[in-house]
Parts: C-alpha cells; structure tokens; sequence
C-alpha cells in the first residue's frame, strides 16, 4: 500500500508527502514508510530530502527497491560512480544477476546449429563444367546450329548433262523448277527457241 501511495503525479507530491510526514511521527524507524517518503520526493524533485530518507531507510534494512532509487537519484544528479554501486548493490541483493569481471571478453557465439547459414566445407565436390567442352543447346530455334569443330558437309557434284552435249559438275537445278509451259504463252516467239536463220546456217 504505500509503494501505491508513492506512485502519484507531482502536483500531488506536497500534499501526500505532508500527510506522510505525520505518519513518520508515529513510526520514525519504519524502512517502508522512509523508503515511500523518498520515492515520494524524487518524484517532486526533492533531491536532498529524498536522499536522506532513503539513506535512513538503507540504514534500517539493506532492500533492492531503496538501493534502485538512490541508484535513479544519483544518476539524475550526475553521479554515476554513486549510482553504478548502488544499482550493483540492489542486483547483488536480488540475486539474480551475476557480478562479472571488468574487461572480460565474451566467447564467440556457436553457429554450428544456425539453419541460416551454408556449410560450404561440407557439400559434395562436383566437376567443374570444361569450357573446352561445347554444350548443344536442345532449343527448337538452335536448329541451324553448327559447332566449331564440326566437319563441312561434302557436296554432290556429279557430272550432269546439260543436254548440250557438256557435262556439268552442278546440281541439276530442273529438279528445283517446274519446266511444264506456261498457260497463254506461245513459246515459239520467245527467243528460247532456235530462230529459222540458224536453222538455215
């Protein structure tokens, strides 16, 4: 109940920290009722009367919350030296915290465990691709593709008989085209046919 009456806004410090006083009259060597009148002024920011009822409290009986508040008190008055012991002193009267020594390195942390990260020592070996070695693509568009060390393709050349009696080493190329006549056309005015004057000669 009075660590509650201590937690109040500052405008209502000066009429519950009087209120307070009187109760101290009665009970002077009360820890927790020195220890509220303290937290009460540090709330009001009464530095000095602050301090010197939580040291009489401290003196009374050595608890966590009065060495917490005198380590808040001499933070906010700069006091860092007066405020790292009493804070030391209040973990070391919980006995939750472990004092440990100045300068000490920590150990690194284990990761051998961490699903984040890849083990690259420990995957299998692969062959490395030659790049001596062609790839032939399988792409439809890759058929016309031919590799550099491919050997050219021989040509037929047989002799054909171009009909004039000369032997040709081309293809025949009458294959390739369609030698029916032409509808319409009279072939025996072109001039692909023998004129009369050569028959003559």
């Amino acid at each position: 109940l009075l660590s509650a009456y201590s937690q109040c806004p500052p405008e209502q410090v000066a009429r519950r920290l009087s209120k307070a006083e009187v109760w101290l009259k009665s009970k002077p060597n009360d820890s927790a009722l020195l220890a509220m009148l303290g937290n009460l002024c540090l709330t009001g920011q009464l530095w000095g009367q602050g301090e010197r009822y939580l040291l009489r409290s401290m003196k009374i009986r050595s608890d966590v919350r009065i060495h917490a508040l005198l380590g808040n008190l001499y933070d906010r008055l700069g006091r860092s030296a007066d405020a790292m012991k009493h804070w030391r002193l209040a973990s070391g009267v919980a006995g939750v915290l472990p004092v440990l020594a100045a300068n000490r390195a920590l150990p690194a942390a284990d990761t051998r465990g961490d699903p984040t990260l890849i083990a690259f020592a420990n995957m299998p070996e692969t062959d490395l691709l030659d790049t001596n070695d062609s790839v032939v693509p399988q792409a439809a568009s890759a058929a016309g593709y031919v590799p550099d060390e491919a050997e050219p393709v021989a040509v037929n050349r047989a002799a054909v008989d171009d009909g004039l009696g000369l032997k040709s080493v081309e293809p025949d190329f009458d294959e390739y085209f369609d030698s029916a006549p032409i509808p319409g056309v009279d072939l025996s005015q072109t001039s692909d046919r023998p004129s009369d004057r050569s028959k003559n000669r």
